[in-house]
């Protein structure tokens, strides 16, 4: 009788001390996500886009938060076959919850399929489940500490040698798992890409190409960021290239001021826009003063 007690008793301690271990193990893997969402804030500005088309097709991708209710994602999620999406629902992720939930529905404000972007603008907020409902508290915490300005850092190079080759990078992007909240994931290699401009009769950099597969039926529309937190570039299918690539934070900054002309679409102030042609114009003073680059 005495060791069948001492076998229940140390069935019981062995059961106890494994849910002891999976509690420390869920406790510390819980600190491990929390701590990298506090060093990747930009986390809470990815959104996950679902579009859905009259012909009963669906697409998903990813977009990343502006002001004013604006997003900006690939082009190619929100144009199928020539055809644009009857609805369009982004799901994020807030600080205050972890898995991705529904937040608001959108429309297509304006598209540019040679650079592979597209902008949408916030027309309607929603529960949990896609339903539409008024902004709440949640809706306007979301987007107003959320939001990320791409015109916070100076104009990069235009200008790049032709032939680039793969270097070392720190690049992070969002990646979905299993419980429907984001994980963030890494690419270490990355090479600039360019195309020939013929007004500049320069090849210009325009894009990175990553050392890494992704999904083009899902990834489509991710944002990209550096080791700061700062604004990378998109991922997405442009006309310069068949491949998909990460087209740079210049390449956007370009699309978005080439919309002022509209009113409704100027969300971003003159300054912004004068301020990155301003960059611009001295970036292409200090190119004009060197030699041509060959184009082969």
């Amino acid at each position: 009788m005495r060791f069948l007690l001492c076998i229940i008793f140390s069935s019981i301690v062995l059961l106890a001390s494994e849910d002891v271990e999976h509690s420390q193990e869920n406790l510390t893997k819980k600190n491990l996500l929390e701590n990298s969402y506090k060093s990747a804030p930009w986390i809470h500005s990815v959104g996950m886009l679902v579009s859905y088309f009259d012909d009963g097709s669906i697409t998903q991708g990813y977009a990343v938060l502006l002001k004013n209710g604006y997003f900006l994602t690939a082009s190619k999620i929100i144009n199928n076959q020539e055809n644009y999406p009857k609805s369009i629902y982004v799901k994020m992720q807030d600080d205050s919850a972890k898995p991705l939930i529904c937040i608001a529905k959108l429309q297509v404000r304006a598209i540019d399929k040679q650079k592979g972007l597209a902008l949408l603008k916030t027309v309607g907020y929603t529960d949990d489940y896609c339903e539409e409902r008024p902004q709440s508290f949640y809706h306007k915490r979301i987007y107003d500490l959320h939001a990320i300005n791409p015109f916070l850092y100076r104009v990069g190079t235009y200008v790049v040698e032709k032939v680039q080759h793969f270097d070392e990078v720190e690049f992070f992007y969002p990646m979905i798992k299993k419980q429907y909240n984001f994980s963030i994931e890494k690419i270490s290699k990355a090479k600039k890409i360019t195309y020939f401009d013929k007004n500049f009769k320069q090849d210009i950099f325009y894009a990175y190409a990553i050392d890494q597969s992704l999904d083009l039926q899902k990834e489509l529309g991710k944002p990209f960021f550096d080791s700061k937190s700062q604004f990378v570039g998109i991922y997405t299918l442009t006309e310069y290239s068949k491949d998909p690539v990460v087209v740079s934070d210049n390449f956007i900054k370009s699309f978005l001021c080439s919309l002022q002309a509209d009113f409704e679409l100027s969300t971003w102030n003159k300054k912004d826009c004068k301020i990155f042609q301003d960059n611009l114009i001295d970036n292409i003073k200090s190119i004009v003063k060197k030699p041509l680059l060959n184009k082969n």
